[in-house]
Formats: structure tokens, C-alpha cells, sequence
């Protein structure tokens, strides 16, 4: 096709999956290309594509049987071999889908350029997140189709034999996905329930914030049942208007102290007070 290609004085300028994603939206019988994970999540209508074999698919049709028909045999046997024969696009099969990319890490086989050894052996495990069903199956709902398993298999070997190269002393890292009571906050876990102080720190400020918000509500509806009605107009006894005042006394001193430790909390984390 070229670098320039002379478009049709019809064609609508869309910028980025957003636009384009509004110009097919917009536009009763327009056509467009997007991501087919953004499309088939915006709820777009997908074309079916024919391949080499005249057999017209979705990628949803296509998914996994078509990527790895679509691989072949042109993979090199071990991760460090020669890619630069890998074709993808418009391979032969009746299965096979004819749009297919492939996402590839470089990595260097010597890791001794990383001077800390729990750091190359971190940047080793989440490079096998991405070869982890219960890690990337995640990637399905953007439509994305993890790699088949000779790809699979090929570089968890180079994975493996990188791992074996690493000192004696590079720890391993583990992963709390239930509770490890006591064990989850110790170094080399990897956990979703670890939070920082800070993050603890709001969230106790928005909860306490929350429960005075419920206290003052609270306060309001007994003022209302307590209120006397005379005239259209709202009378309270001395004893209400002592309970009201110092209530409002009490609001008006929480809220400055809330704005002073507030105000200390973004001393604190953005100039290092």
C-alpha cells in the first residue's frame, strides 16, 4: 500500500480507537479499524475477514485455534534463534486467522548488568506472568489471545535456564493470593492486599469522614423531631438552642481540624515535611 495512501474525498478523519470508535457509531455504514478487543467491547459490529483459504472468520470465530494456525512451523525451536523468518500475516489453513501480531520481550541472556540480584530475578518472574493462565487469561477481555503452547513451552525453557544463571543468593519470589497470615508482608511476596501507610492513611480519614457525616445527619433528624412548629415558623426551648449551638461548635472545630490534617498530610507527602 505505501507510506500515502490517496484517500476517497468520503472518508471521515478519525483520530485514535476513541475517534474512530465514534465516526463508526456516528455514521450509519461506516467502516473502520480498531483494536478488535475495543471494538467487540464498545459493542461494534465486527467484519468477518476471509483467509488464504477462503474461509471467512471473526476474530472471536478465529481466537486461539487462528493465532496459533497462523504461527506455523516458521518459529524458531528456542527464544535466542532466528525470528527474522516468522510470517503471521496471511498464512495458509482453513483455521487460520490472517491478521495476527505477535508481542515480543528482549531480553539480555547476561543479567549481571542489573547490580542487585533480587531485581533481576523480580524482572524474571513477571516476565513469566505473562506465560501464568491465572495471570494473563485477564488479557482475554481486551481480546487479546495468549500465545499457543509451543510458544508457551519455548519460553518458559528461557526462562528456565536465564533463572539458572542467577547467583546462589537472588531470592525467590512468591505470590500471597490467599491470606498468609503473618507471611504476606514479608520481603519477595507479591500481594494485592499489601497497601502503603499512605494508602491506609486515607482510607482512615474517608472513613472517619464518613462517620461523622453519618453523625451529623443524625443530629439533624433529632433536631427536626425535637423542633416545635408555631406559625409556620420553627421554635426551640433554651435547652434545644444550647444542643444546637454547641453542635454547631463541635461541626465548625472538626471541620478546621480536618483541613489542618489535611493540609499536614500534603506537606508531608509532596514537599517531605
Amino acid at each position: 500500500v505505501g507510506k500515502v495512501i490517496d484517500w476517497a474525498d468520503t472518508t471521515l478523519p478519525c483520530q485514535g480507537s476513541g475517534g474512530v470508535t465514534d465516526c463508526i457509531r456516528d455514521n450509519e455504514g461506516a467502516i473502520g479499524y480498531i483494536d478488535a478487543g475495543h471494538g467487540n467491547d464498545e459493542g461494534l459490529a465486527e467484519i468477518e475477514l476471509r483467509n488464504l483459504a477462503g474461509i471467512y472468520q471473526s476474530s472471536r470465530e478465529a481466537a486461539e485455534a487462528g493465532v496459533a494456525a497462523a504461527a506455523g512451523d516458521t518459529l524458531p525451536s528456542r527464544a535466542d534463534g532466528d525470528f527474522s523468518g516468522v510470517q503471521l500475516l496471511n498464512q495458509p489453513g482453513e483455521a487460520t486467522w490472517p491478521m495476527v501480531a505477535m508481542s515480543y520481550f528482549y531480553v539480555r541472556k547476561d543479567l549481571s548488568y542489573i547490580p542487585n540480584v533480587a531485581e533481576r530475578s523480580l524482572l524474571l518472574e513477571f516476565l513469566g506472568a505473562f506465560y501464568d493462565p491465572v495471570v494473563i487469561d485477564e488479557c482475554r477481555q481486551f481480546g487479546f489471545v495468549p500465545v499457543g503452547a509451543t510458544v508457551n513451552a519455548m519460553a518458559k525453557e528461557a526462562l528456565k535456564e536465564l533463572k539458572d544463571s542467577l547467583p546462589a543468593d537472588a531470592p525467590e519470589w512468591t505470590y500471597e493470593v490467599d491470606t498468609i497470615k503473618g507471611g504476606g508482608q514479608e520481603d519477595y511476596v507479591i500481594s494485592s492486599k499489601r497497601r502503603t501507610f499512605a494508602e491506609y492513611e486515607r482510607t482512615s480519614l474517608l472513613q472517619d469522614q464518613m462517620a461523622l457525616m453519618a453523625k451529623v445527619a443524625e443530629m439533624e433528624s433529632m433536631m427536626k423531631v425535637d423542633a416545635l412548629v408555631s406559625d409556620d415558623k420553627v421554635v426551640y426551648t433554651q435547652s434545644e438552642a444550647d444542643r444546637i449551638t454547641a453542635a454547631l461548635a463541635l461541626g465548625s472545630l472538626s471541620i478546621v481540624l480536618w483541613a489542618v490534617a489535611i493540609l499536614y498530610l500534603l506537606a508531608k507527602k509532596l514537599c517531605g515535611v
